[in-house]
């Protein structure tokens, strides 16, 4: 775990290659758990090159769509309390949902079940809505050491840590033995 965190950090240090990271981090987690990882290193660094193009492609929708509605959110509390402004809260966290969500499944899909990256962004979302459950589970387990951030800051440093060290690869294993189940499903309903 902590090689692949290191892997992770390394690649990740250009803010753009994140989304080929996030792909190779998942990929890499998914063999984890089914006991199909041989080569940590060989294998992080394959699906990092391999996924580079639609990952980073992807990345920068989701992380400049992210960061529209992040100001939207910003800019809302100076708004008189209205209907409105509940349904532009409402419309700003449904899509910062349903970008977690297609994140989330497409990198963990692998690119061989499905012909196109259009077709793997859909299946990506219908999963994410299908198995609402996972995503939000998902969800919680991303979201926890911010809470533990937020809830007691006088073991902020022991979290920063933590996270440095194991935390984007046991969070992406987390999200893998979430997944997993997903994709066994979707393996026995389709077995083609």
């Amino acid at each position: 775990m902590v090689i692949l965190n290191l892997l992770f950090l390394i690649t990740s240090l250009p803010i753009i290659t994140i989304g080929a990271s996030l792909k190779a981090l998942c990929e890499t987690a998914l063999r984890l758990v089914n006991n199909t990882e041989s080569y940590i290193v060989r294998n992080y660094f394959t699906a990092w090159k391999n996924a580079f193009k639609r990952s980073t492609v992807l990345w920068i929708f989701v992380l400049i769509s992210a960061c529209i509605c992040g100001a939207d959110l910003k800019i809302l509390p100076l708004m008189p309390y209205t209907t409105i402004k509940l349904c532009l809260a409402a419309i700003q966290f449904t899509i910062l949902f349903l970008l977690y969500g297609i994140m989330l499944f497409y990198n963990f899909i692998s690119d061989t079940y499905f012909q196109n990256f259009s077709q793997t962004l859909k299946i990506a979302l219908f999963l994410s809505l299908k198995y609402l459950p996972y995503t939000l589970l998902c969800i919680c387990i991303t979201m926890l050491p911010f809470t533990l951030a937020i809830l007691f800051p006088q073991i902020n440093h022991w979290i920063l840590s933590c996270f440095v060290t194991i935390g984007f690869s046991s969070t992406a294993y987390l999200h893998a033995l979430i997944v997993n189940k997903v994709i066994v499903k979707i393996k026995f309903s389709n077995p083609s």
